[in-house]
């Protein structure tokens, strides 16, 4: 609509397009109208569309961010609790702020040995037994009056009499509910 439009702050796309425009509503006292200040990187070096398609996979997988911004830092030490809760990464596409995130997409690049130098493909997979198969996620938990919460996350086929236990720890500084910490560390044992 190329004029400004109120969002969900708790959208981890929309969070990081705050931080990086900061544009702000204020008062003009001498002419008494409402005008916006922009703080930050100016609308026109920022790519809207990918941040919309950002903000939809938030949405569509009920990907929030509750958390708060209480010192001064460096813009992309900001933008990396928002970021991480959105499963995305603001991005510089030249002169221009992007986005990605881990949302389904097409295949834009096949590796095969019509497209490979003789004898330069080389493939390693961490060994079963160094694999992290549980994850002990601690949050801020929303459902428990923001208190420190540890939870822990198994993976599939995880049997505890049986199983090598190699669990990792995950620290986020941002709150979620028990529901949406659960599928933070499920998601983060699949990456």
């Amino acid at each position: 609509t190329s004029q400004y439009e109120q969002r969900n702050a708790n959208n981890p796309a929309w969070a990081c397009y705050d931080i990086i425009h900061r544009a702000r509503q204020l008062k003009n006292i001498s002419t008494g109208i409402y005008e916006f200040d922009v703080r930050g990187v100016q609308a026109s070096r920022i790519d809207y569309q990918a941040f919309v398609d950002w903000a939809t996979f938030c949405e569509d997988r009920e990907l929030y961010f509750n958390g708060v911004i209480y010192k001064t830092q460096k813009l992309w030490d900001a933008l990396s609790g928002p970021s991480e809760a959105g499963r995305g990464r603001v991005i510089l596409r030249g002169t221009k702020f992007s986005c990605v995130c881990d949302a389904p997409s097409e295949p834009v690049q096949m590796f095969a040995i019509s497209n490979m130098e003789l004898d330069s493909f080389r493939e390693e997979f961490l060994g079963q037994k160094d694999r992290a198969n549980a994850i002990e996620l601690n949050f801020y938990n929303i459902d428990n009056n923001y208190q420190k919460t540890t939870l822990p996350i198994y993976g599939p086929g995880y049997d505890e009499a049986t199983a090598i236990q190699n669990p990792t720890q995950v620290s986020v500084d941002f709150a979620m509910s028990l529901a949406q910490a659960y599928r933070y560390g499920k998601y983060q044992l699949r990456v």
